[in-house]
């Protein structure tokens, strides 16, 4: 009597783990090969729009032949340069590798450069990295203990015309300073505020005697209730883009800038995103203890 072995069905969550270590596997014998050696990127990147010869891409890399032979070989046989009677040029397939991996660099550059924000934001996942170009970081140190918020002031001047942001955090005298302000015409201001700031707000207001139905921003300032928290800070305008991670204190730690086109669609996107879902201080909720954050000296 013969018994024939059995083998229970794959669950569907061990498949996933084959194929992403499948896929892990591919990925790293592509990024090795490119990585062997750096020219075989730069190789790619010349015969992108090109058809040259070997004695073309030596004159382009400034390489002497026997280096770029090989690499070309390599290349050849992995199906992403091919050759033809008038020279060499990139495949579809190494065209499309170099780009993304030029673009995998940059990204993993960029996180970087962003480091201390990703480290300090409640939740860095929600940061689109490959949205964001031509970063520029601003940390305190022991001289500059009010940087971040010294250069967010200088992005934000007066000359800008309207600024619209997201505040986890709202400084007390900030608060104050805005209600003195002495602004004519149309808002300026745009802002989302969450609803631990406005409990906070709150609270502040009702201790000093004042009615919370009164607390109304000034007239520049749009302000509307987040019922829940906020990620980050947030503040855009048609120039910039810049993003701010507190600590546990509440206090400014870290800010992200960007003047770039691309990051500042995306930090639009953003801020109505959460505007969409956020409602004016008459219509929240009045609180009946202080939030979690309480303002910030």
């Amino acid at each position: 009597m013969s018994f024939e072995s059995t083998q229970a069905p794959k669950t569907f969550s061990s498949r996933i783990k084959e194929t992403k270590a499948q896929t892990m596997s591919e990925s790293r014998e592509i990024i090795e090969c490119l990585c062997n050696s750096p020219q075989r990127l730069e190789i790619l990147d010349v015969l992108g729009d090109a058809r040259m010869d070997v004695r073309e891409v030596m004159e382009a890399l400034d390489s002497p032949r026997s280096t770029v032979q090989r690499n070309l070989s390599v290349l050849e046989r992995q199906g992403w340069v091919e050759r033809t009677s008038s020279g060499y040029t990139a495949t579809t397939v190494g065209d499309l590798l170099c780009r993304e991996f030029v673009e995998m660099g940059e990204t993993a550059s960029k996180i970087e450069r962003m480091a201390p924000f990703l480290n300090t934001a409640n939740a860095p996942g929600e940061v689109a990295v490959n949205r964001l170009s031509d970063v520029f970081v601003t940390t305190p140190d022991p001289t500059r203990p009010y940087a971040p918020r010294k250069r967010l002031l200088e992005i934000f001047g007066e000359e800008v015309d309207r600024v619209r942001g997201l505040l986890p955090v709202v400084s007390f005298v900030s608060v104050e300073e805005a209600r003195r302000a002495d602004a004519d015409g149309e808002p300026n201001g745009e802002y989302v505020v969450s609803s631990a700031v406005f409990d906070a707000l709150h609270d502040q207001y009702a201790g000093e005697g004042v009615d919370g139905a009164e607390i109304d921003p000034p007239a520049h300032i749009d302000v509307w209730v987040y019922d829940g928290d906020l990620p980050y800070g947030l503040f855009v305008s048609d120039d910039a883009l810049a993003l701010a991670a507190y600590d546990e204190f509440g206090r400014m730690q870290v800010l992200v800038e960007s003047t770039s086109e691309t990051a500042i669609k995306w930090g639009k996107r953003v801020y109505e995103a959460y505007r969409r879902q956020s409602t004016p201080p008459s219509k929240a909720a009045t609180p009946s203890v202080a939030g979690d954050r309480e303002l910030v000296e």
